[in-house]
């Protein structure tokens, strides 16, 4: 498949506001010769390329395709993760992707690589939690300091009628597990900003 080099062509002009005629004077071709390029049916390289990013104001790799074979192949490997492999993307659909929405391949490029990146640092978290037995132990704690004061508070709604004294024991206990899980929570923060 031809890379869309006429595509990228009369994008840029277009966003200069440049007509086919005016262009090709410019760089002194004739429009129907401009058209055929822009319709992606001559290849185009050289001096007439090196003319035509000049007068569009672009970098020559933008006009050779360098960056957009570049992100083309990015967006197959993303079309091949198991993420987006159900869509049935193909190399056809980055190509056509990249040739007529370019901001939105690039859009869709660091979506993906922003999920991978995501995706990356939750398993090293995870794999870290799976293999470091303080985070375990801390967990731990937290998970049985929540339920004592899970407990304790059910004791205190289901028994109405408590005695006074009871009632500030449970008190003072559901403070004190409060308390407690705070600095649970404190210390497994603090193992985590140490770290990483």
């Amino acid at each position: 498949m031809r890379a869309p080099i006429g595509l990228r062509i009369r994008n840029y002009r277009k966003i200069k506001g440049l007509s086919q005629s005016n262009l090709a004077k410019s760089i002194s071709i004739s429009p129907s010769y401009l058209n055929l390029i822009e319709a992606n049916k001559r290849d185009v390289g050289g001096k007439l390329l090196h003319l035509l990013a000049k007068e569009l104001d672009v970098n020559l790799h933008d006009l050779t395709g360098e960056s957009e074979t570049r992100l083309i192949n990015e967006l197959r490997e993303a079309f091949a993760d198991p993420l987006l492999a159900s869509l049935n993307l193909t190399h056809e659909d980055a190509h056509l992707i990249v040739a007529q929405l370019p901001q939105m391949a690039r859009a869709l490029h660091t979506c993906y690589r922003g999920y991978l990146d995501a995706s990356a640092s939750a398993n090293a978290l995870a794999n870290r939690l799976d293999s470091d037995p303080l985070f375990s132990q801390l967990l731990h704690q937290m998970l049985s300091q929540i339920t004592a004061i899970r407990s304790t508070a059910e004791i205190l709604r289901d028994v109405p009628d408590m005695e006074q004294g009871q009632r500030i024991t449970f008190d003072t206990s559901v403070f004190e597990q409060s308390r407690s899980l705070t600095d649970v929570a404190r210390s497994l923060i603090a193992q985590f900003d140490q770290d990483v």
